[in-house]
């Protein structure tokens, strides 16, 4: 009689085993070639804004504003001004300029989610919830408008009393030749990636303020705060990926992404000084930046 070999317990537990490592092994090498794909879709999105606002500067010989106001009354942000260059025309098409952007009357144009407007690292859904019963499409990515107030005032900028303004300050964008800083040096859209969840330091913390791409809310654009470094709030030292609140935040681990005004994309370390980030905030602040410390 012949009997059939076969693998003992033992052997097929030390297989086993070995599978496993093996998985162990390969599963942060696959999510660190997920991640640098998804970090350079994100740069590729950074980068068709910056060009799009470029191309907006030609049209009309300056960068959108951040936000379009009626009176004291936000009505539009700088998005729409972008869509027809970014070849989101039939979205451009059925947004009305005439109506604010929470009129019923764009709620459909409001509701499109536009892909280059998402970073694919970001965990928060592509479309959510505004007020009134609006949808609205997420973006991930924001002018950074000015220096806040309070970081200067807090003395964590040393004696700088510059002016504090970036090239699309709210209601007063600035022409190429305002940004005396020198377009490389200087910030034109940086990552703010997650809303309307609420992230401190890598982890959920609330959710923010509705901020699709056309919600016109005074908190949806950002300025440079600064978070302290606790994580309890602003005004403080961190620049970069501690707090998706009004602030600089991407998920892209020790880095951002961030738009320059010369329509190159470069990154930004998470542990970048805020003296520096301020630095390449401002258009016009006379700071001497060495871009090697981003």
């Amino acid at each position: 009689m012949r009997f059939r070999g076969g693998f003992t317990l033992i052997e097929l537990l030390v297989v086993i085993a070995i599978i496993a490592i093996l998985i162990g092994l390969l599963l942060p090498a696959v999510q660190k070639v997920r991640e640098a794909a998804a970090r350079s879709k994100c740069q590729n999105n950074l980068k068709q804004v910056a060009l799009a606002a470029h191309n907006f500067h030609d049209a009309r010989t300056k960068f959108p504003p951040t936000v379009y106001t009626s009176g004291a009354v936000f009505t539009h942000t700088w998005a729409p001004s972008l869509l027809p260059y970014l070849e989101q025309g039939p979205v451009s098409d059925l947004y009305r300029w005439d109506r604010p952007w929470n009129d019923a009357a764009n709620f459909p144009a409001t509701a499109a989610v536009v892909p280059v407007f998402l970073c694919p690292s970001s965990p928060a859904p592509p479309q959510h919830d505004a007020a009134g019963g609006q949808k609205v499409g997420a973006c991930d990515y924001s002018p950074v408008t000015n220096i806040d107030p309070a970081l200067v005032a807090s003395g964590l900028l040393g004696g700088w009393a510059g002016n504090p303004a970036g090239p699309m300050e709210n209601t007063s964008p600035a022409a190429i030749q305002h940004i005396t800083d020198g377009a490389s040096n200087t910030l034109l859209f940086a990552e703010v990636a997650g809303r309307p969840q609420g992230f401190v330091n890598g982890k959920r913390a609330g959710d923010t303020d509705a901020a699709g791409w056309a919600v016109a809310n005074g908190i949806n654009p950002i300025n440079l705060d600064g978070w302290k470094a606790d994580g309890s709030g602003p005004v403080g030292p961190c620049a970069v990926n501690c707090a998706n609140f009004h602030e600089v935040y991407s998920f892209h681990p020790g880095l951002t992404n961030a738009a320059f005004a010369d329509g190159s994309v470069r990154t930004v370390r998470a542990d970048v000084s805020i003296v520096v980030m301020a630095a390449v905030v401002t258009r016009a602040g006379n700071e001497v930046v060495n871009t090697g410390d981003l």
